[in-house]
């Protein structure tokens, strides 16, 4: 089947089903077009497309039969679906089908993909690349404001995709940083990908067309609906491996987020924020529930150094720190002859006496902590949460296993370990396993 038919097809089924995603997951996902259909994966590609197309008398006999009767009309002709074509060809408007090798693999992953997006502008190279959703609140504070742009900007630098919802406060503080650096930014929306809403974010729009895409699942001249949020949020949180929390009230949109980001096990960060203002209820309760705390772009770069080096600092004053069990630590530059004597010793030798030294300087390390002021200061529970912590090795450890050990309530536990974030004793990476910040 050549890619014009599958688009056809497809358009075919987002009308037949009013281009409502749950509708549409539902004829793309029956099992009455084959007993293998799971073996094969055929969900994830566009051979099922044929399948509900060719099938659907019979799906709609079964759907009459249903709770969707009169929701579903598998019987509407192709010619809506042809205007739908010429339309998006007319806007320069890509229809990007679930099988297509320009479809991110993160979003194909995610509980009920998108079968097809509508995108204006250039998607490709998604998944070779670490992308972070920046969500928040459309009543931001100024402080909030400039927070999301300012990670974003330095995320944007080192070659982050932004993603947001291009709503006013938050969303467009994120798209501007991203803009501003010269960086690649998706904004995904509610209604058509053809609709600038809010109208006043024209200016971002046009700018995100040139730099980055504008993304939907609802077909051109489309308006959104306040229904469509929710599952416009689940394709923002989908195209990202993290999502950043900067302000949100407890009942806003955004909490809608935290959960797609969990339950599509996302990353999930957040910047603490005063605890009397409502745009901080948000971030601060996902903090105390395990969200890595963040202070500056660099609270979530580490996270991801190991799978994409490149985006370790360039700074001098940092450049030496190197990632280690208990998190990035500082070494001290070698004497000029050491370094020259040891280019002309055996490489074998030099390696087993640089893994023995390494283990040592961690140890003084450790050593030398006990003995600050910062850690003197803990009190004695958080002392013993501290050396805990350190005997864990290089895999860190979950706050459940730290309850279960010492003895400590889950509340009381996360109230520590946020404090511990704060001052600088403590750091979380993905999974939300925890280390020593030395």
């Amino acid at each position: 089947m050549d890619e014009n038919t599958t688009k056809l097809y497809y358009m075919w089924l987002g009308t037949a089903c009013n281009f409502e995603p749950d509708l549409i997951d539902l004829c793309y996902s029956s099992q009455i077009y084959s007993e293998d259909i799971h073996t094969s994966d055929v969900y994830k590609t566009d051979k099922q497309i044929k399948r509900v197309f060719e099938n659907r008398n019979e799906l709609q006999n079964k759907l009459d039969r249903s709770q969707y009767k009169g929701r579903i009309n598998l019987n509407v002709s192709l010619s809506e679906a042809e205007k739908i074509l010429k339309d998006c060809e007319k806007q320069n408007i890509n229809i990007i089908t679930i099988g297509s090798k320009h479809y991110p693999d993160r979003l194909r992953n995610i509980y009920c993909p998108p079968r097809f997006l509508f995108v204006k502008g250039d998607i490709t190279g998604v998944d070779d690349v670490l992308g972070i959703s920046i969500v928040g609140t459309r009543t931001a504070t100024p402080s909030g404001i400039t927070t999301a742009e300012k990670i974003s900007y330095e995320l944007s630098e080192k070659g982050v995709i932004i993603t947001s919802g291009m709503a006013v406060g938050i969303d467009a503080a994120a798209h501007r940083g991203a803009i501003s650096s010269g960086g690649r930014t998706f904004a995904v929306l509610a209604g058509g990908v053809d609709i600038v809403y809010p109208a006043v974010n024209r200016d971002i729009y046009e700018m995100i067309c040139e730099t980055g895409a504008i993304i939907s699942e609802r077909p051109p001249h489309c308006i959104g609906q306040p229904r469509f949020y929710k599952e416009r949020n689940r394709i923002i949180t989908g195209l990202s491996l993290g999502v950043l929390f900067v302000e949100g009230a407890e009942s806003s949109g955004t909490s809608i987020s935290s959960r797609l980001a969990f339950e599509n096990d996302r990353d999930i960060f957040a910047v603490p924020n005063d605890i009397n203002i409502v745009q901080s209820q948000l971030p601060n309760r996902l903090i105390t529930e395990g969200a890595v705390l963040v202070r500056n772009s660099e609270d979530i770069l580490n996270q991801y150094t190991y799978i994409y080096p490149s985006l370790a600092s360039n700074n001098a004053s940092i450049k030496n720190k190197i990632k280690d069990i208990f998190g990035k630590m500082r070494t001290a530059k070698k004497p000029k002859n050491v370094q020259k004597n040891k280019s002309k010793s055996n490489p074998v030798h030099n390696e087993q006496s640089n893994t023995g030294k390494n283990e040592n300087d961690k140890t003084d390390l450790i050593n030398q902590f006990y003995e600050s002021e910062k850690f003197k200061s803990l009190s004695d529970d958080d002392k013993n949460i501290v050396k805990y912590i350190a005997t864990c090795g290089e895999n860190g450890v979950i706050a459940d296993d730290i309850t279960e050990n010492l003895g400590i309530s889950a509340n009381e536990l996360n109230s520590k370990l946020m404090i511990l974030q704060i001052n600088q004793v403590l750091t979380q990476r993905g999974g939300g396993r925890l280390f020593l910040k030395l």
